[in-house]
Order: C-alpha cells, then structure tokens, then sequence
C-alpha cells in the first residue's frame, strides 16, 4: 500500500511517498521528485503548497508500479509565474518500483 502526497519541508517542496504493509504503519516520505513551493500572488511570499501534484492513486503492470504526477497545476505560481506567465501543465509518469 502506497500514499503519495505533496509536500513543503524545512523549504524544500517534493512529491513524497509512503509505504505500508498494513494499511495502519507507514514509513517516513520518500522523496519522489522534486518541485517547487508557490509565492502568494507575485509578492515573493513562499506559501506552504507544491506547483506539482500527484495524480490520485498508483498504477501497477507488469511488475513496474508507476505514480502519476501533474506538473505546474494551474492557480498554483512559482517564482517569476503568474496567470498569463506559466507553463503548460502536463503529466508525468515517475517509476516507484523501488519504494513499493
């Protein structure tokens, strides 16, 4: 079992993953993939959220288990980002083979 989530540490944003084997005792985040966290509307306030979110669940074939994950989420801005000036969100497979 896999939970994935965003997430803002010490000022550092990551997508993070933790495991379990019984659904109740979960293992500290692995740290996924970088991001980065957001600014409160062109101020340069970093706030608490990722630009990047993981897509919900993961997906498991043919023995390689894969976490999907949106990159530059719209209404959520980086430094120098505001609504005219972002890139295209798209999505990412990451392979978490190793962590599951």
């Amino acid at each position: 079992m896999g939970f994935d989530a965003p997430v803002v540490d010490e000022g550092e944003a990551y997508i993070g993953l933790a495991t379990s084997a019984d659904g109740v005792s979960f293992s500290r985040f692995a740290r996924v993939t970088a991001s980065e966290r957001d600014v409160e509307g062109g101020k340069h306030h970093y706030r608490y959220r990722a630009l990047d979110q993981p897509v919900c669940g993961l997906d498991r074939r043919a023995g390689r288990t894969t976490l999907w994950v949106q990159r530059e989420v719209p209404g959520i801005y980086g430094e120098g980002q505001d609504c005219c000036h972002k890139p295209i969100t798209r999505l990412e497979a990451i392979d978490v083979s190793r962590w599951v």
